[in-house]
C-alpha cells in the first residue's frame, strides 16, 4: 500500500524545517558559524562536538608519539633558527615569522598535555563549552594555522627570490628554509586536522583576525617610536608595512585591509571546507527506540536525508524534551491507522504539513546506529495504535496476548484484526513493557483504563519477531517506598552520583543511570 495515498489534505499546515538539498548551503553555515560562539560544542548541525576524541584522541601510544614529535620538530627549528640568526636577538621576536612560530610552538605544547593529563568528562549539553584547557588549544590554533599560511604565501612568493635584505636572514640552510617556511604549516594542518581533527569556524576566524590586528598595531607602535631596527636600515620589522614615512601610509593601510578583508578570509575559508567533514561528534545516547505522540501543528524539529535525521531542535518544540539529535524517523503513524516507512525528509515534511490539525499522529525515533528501519510490512503486518481511555473491545490469548475476538463496538476494531498479537505496552506516563502474557496486560490495561495516552504494537508474528526486553542494566523500572532513597542526582537528566548504604532500592540500580521518567 502506498503509504502517501491516503494522507488527508489538511491544507494551512505548519511548515516543518527542512532543507530540500538535505543539508544547509555553504554560505548558510558560514554565516550561522560567524555568530556562533567559537567554543560552543553544539555544531550548527545539531551534533555534539566529542571534546576526547577530537583533542585527545586515542589509541595515546600511537597519537601522543605523534604529538611530541610535532612539538619536536617545532622546538627544533627555533633553536636552529635563532641559532642561525645573524641579527640582533633583541629584535628577533619583533618579527611576523616569529610570532607564527612562536603560536605553532605554544599550540603543539598544548596538544601533547591535553593527550597527557585527564581531560574532564564531558560536558552536558546544558553546560556546552569547552574545558579551559581545550578553549586555549582551540584560540591558539587559529593563530598559528593563518600565522603560518600566511607567511608561507609570502615568502615563497615576495620574499625567496629576493637577493638581499631578509632573506639573507631565513635561508641560511636548506633543511631550516623548508621546515620554517612550509614544514611547520604541513605539521600543523595533519596534526590538527586529521589526528585531532578540530572544529574551525568562521567564528574562530575573528580570533586569527584579532592576531592579526595586534600584530599591525604593534608594527605601527614600533615605527611610531624610537625603537628601531638595527637589521635594517630603514628601521621597519616588515618589508610592507611602513607607517614612518607619510608616503607609504596609505599603501600600507591598503595592504592590511587586503589581507584582513580578502586574504586571510579566502584562506580560512579553504580549512573550513577541510574541517567540516573531519569533525569527531558524540554519538546521541539512545539505547533503541522513542516513540512519541505529535501534537497538532507545529513540531519545532530540524530533519534532513533519508531516513530522517533529527539535526536541529527548537527551543520551543513541543517534543523537544523526548526526543535528541542525530535519532532518524523511522515510521509515521496518522491518526487513521495508516503507517509510513521509510520516507525522506522531503515526504516526511508533506504528510506532516497535510495532516498538521491531527491529534492521533504517532513518530517513532530510532537510534540508527543500533536498530535498523522498519520495513514496509505487507497485508498490515504491524499496527501501532494509540489506545482511547476505557474498554477496547478485544479478546486476548496467551503469550504472547493474540487477538482471538473483536467485538462490533470495539474502539479500536478499525484497526487491527484477528490472530495479530501484541508486542509492546507504553503506558502515558513512558513506561514500556515487552513480552507480556495475556493475564499481565489485562491486568495493566484495566488498571490504566482512565489513560488516553497508551499506545500497543500489534504485529504479525508470523512474520515479525517480538521486540526484545532491554538488559535489566540498561532500563530499571523500580517502584519507591515511602521515605528517603538514599540517591544523590546531578545534572539534567537527572544522573545517579552516588547510592547511600542504607538507600532501599540500592539492589536494584546501579551509579551512573539517568532518571528517565
Amino acid at each position: 500500500m502506498n503509504s502517501l495515498a491516503m494522507s488527508k489534505d489538511i491544507e494551512n499546515g505548519y511548515q516543518l524545517y527542512y532543507d530540500e538539498q538535505h543539508d544547509e548551503p555553504c554560505f548558510l553555515k558560514c554565516r550561522s558559524e560567524l555568530f556562533q560562539h567559537p567554543f560552543t560544542l553544539l555544531d550548527v548541525n545539531g551534533y555534539i562536538i566529542d571534546v576526547k576524541r577530537t583533542f585527545a584522541t586515542s589509541p595515546i601510544h600511537v597519537v601522543l608519539p605523534v604529538k611530541l614529535l610535532a612539538l619536536g620538530i617545532t622546538i627544533d627549528v627555533m633553536v636552529r633558527d635563532i641559532q642561525n640568526y645573524p641579527g640582533t636577538l633583541s629584535i628577533y621576536l619583533a618579527y611576523f615569522e616569529q610570532w607564527a612560530l612562536v603560536f605553532s610552538l605554544f599550540y603543539f605544547l598544548l596538544s601533547s598535555l591535553l593527550s597527557m593529563i585527564p581531560l574532564a568528562p564531558q560536558p552536558s549539553p546544558q553546560e556546552n563549552r569547552a574545558p579551559f584547557m581545550v578553549c586555549l588549544t582551540w584560540a591558539v590554533y587559529p593563530l598559528a594555522l593563518l600565522f603560518q599560511t600566511l607567511y608561507c604565501f609570502a615568502y615563497w612568493s615576495l620574499v625567496y627570490d629576493q637577493q638581499e635584505g631578509v632573506e639573507s636572514l631565513i635561508r641560511p640552510t636548506l633543511y631550516l628554509t623548508m621546515m620554517k617556511n612550509f614544514g611547520i604549516l604541513v605539521t600543523l594542518i595533519g596534526e590538527g586536522q586529521f589526528v585531532n581533527r578540530i572544529p574551525l569556524r568562521f567564528s574562530h576566524l575573528i580570533i586569527a583576525e584579532m592576531g592579526l590586528a595586534a600584530y599591525i598595531i604593534w608594527t605601527m607602535l614600533h615605527d611610531a617610536t624610537n625603537i628601531g631596527n638595527p637589521n635594517r636600515s630603514n628601521d621597519s620589522i616588515n618589508l610592507f608595512l611602513n607607517w614612518s614615512k607619510p608616503n607609504l601610509l596609505k599603501e600600507s593601510a591598503l595592504e592590511s585591509f587586503i589581507m584582513m578583508a580578502f586574504i586571510a578570509p579566502a584562506v580560512w575559508f579553504v580549512y573550513y571546507i577541510i574541517s567540516w567533514p573531519c569533525r569527531r561528534y558524540m554519538p546521541f545516547e539512545v539505547d533503541g527506540e522513542v516513540v512519541v505522540d505529535l501534537p497538532q501543528g507545529f513540531i519545532g524539529v530540524k530533519l534532513t536525508g533519508k531516513p530522517p535525521r533529527v539535526t536541529d531542535i527548537m527551543e520551543n518544540s513541543p517534543i523537544r524534551s523526548e526526543i535528541g539529535v542525530g535519532l532518524v524517523v523511522d515510521t509515521l503513524t496518522l491518526e487513521d491507522g495508516e503507517k509510513c516507512y521509510q520516507l525522506d525528509a522531503n515526504e516526511l515534511n508533506n504528510i506532516l504539513n497535510k495532516t498538521s490539525k491531527s491529534n492521533g499522529r504517532i513518530m517513532r525515533f530510532i537510534n540508527h546506529d543500533i536498530l535498523p528501519l522498519t520495513k514496509e510490512p505487507s497485508g498490515e503486518d504491524e499496527v501501532l495504535v494509540r489506545l482511547p481511555a476505557g474498554l477496547i473491545g478485544v479478546v486476548l490469548t496467551g503469550k504472547p496476548p493474540r487477538v482471538v475476538r473483536i467485538s462490533e463496538n470495539s474502539s479500536i476494531g478499525d484497526q487491527i484484526r484477528e490472530d495479530l498479537v501484541v508486542d509492546t505496552l507504553i503506558l502515558e506516563d513512558g513506561r514500556k513493557y515487552y513480552q507480556l502474557d495475556s493475564t499481565e496486560l489485562i491486568h495493566m490495561l484495566k488498571v490504566s483504563s482512565h489513560s488516553h495516552g497508551r499506545i500497543i504494537r500489534f504485529i504479525n508474528n508470523d512474520v515479525l519477531s517480538l521486540t526484545e526486553e532491554p538488559s535489566l542494566g540498561d532500563e530499571v523500572i523500580v517502584p519507591l517506598p515511602a521515605g528517603s532513597i538514599g540517591l544523590k542526582l546531578r545534572g539534567k537528566p537527572p544522573r545517579i552520583v552516588g547510592i547511600s548504604e542504607n538507600s532501599a532500592i540500592g539492589d536494584q540500580i546501579r551509579e551512573d543511570l539517568v532518571v528517565d521518567t
